[in-house]
């Protein structure tokens, strides 16, 4: 029963990641509306991270996202996304970069596509082990 909650946490989880990278993608495409699949996939991917730092949801994440509330399974204490200018623009680009590798294997640029992405990328990244890596590096705790 466990196992079956865990799994269903990271699927909504991966579910709420989606519908974001759905948001980034309507909010973008309204605003520069490119005719360039490539450059529209990069700007999606490298706004995604960047609006996740000032939207808060890194710090939400580390606080009561489900690899990182394994990490600290024993913590009272609050954690705090922690992350310079320079790594921040870094993992945008990154995160981008990754958004563009992605355009290369896909024929179109349409809203449910950007959901699929956001949703893929989110399991992937678990079954990586990547959030944990994410927790155990970039949220340190802090006393209430």
């Amino acid at each position: 029963m466990l196992l079956y909650y865990k799994k269903m946490h990271y699927l909504l989880e991966s579910i709420f990641v989606g519908i974001y990278t759905l948001l980034v993608y309507l909010l973008i495409y309204a605003i520069l509306p490119f005719k360039n699949m490539q450059i529209l996939f990069f700007t999606v991917g490298f706004f995604k991270h960047l609006f996740g730092y000032y939207l808060h949801l890194h710090n939400y994440y580390c606080n009561y996202g489900d690899a990182c509330k394994s990490v600290y399974l024993n913590s009272e204490s609050k954690k705090a996304y922690e992350n310079s200018i320079e790594y921040l623009l870094m993992d945008s680009l990154l995160e981008g970069g990754l958004f563009l590798i992605i355009s290369f294997f896909i024929n179109e640029s349409t809203p449910h596509t950007f959901f699929l992405i956001g949703f893929i990328l989110h399991i992937i990244f678990e079954i990586l082990g990547l959030h944990t890596k994410f927790c155990k590096e970039k949220c340190n705790r802090k006393k209430r």
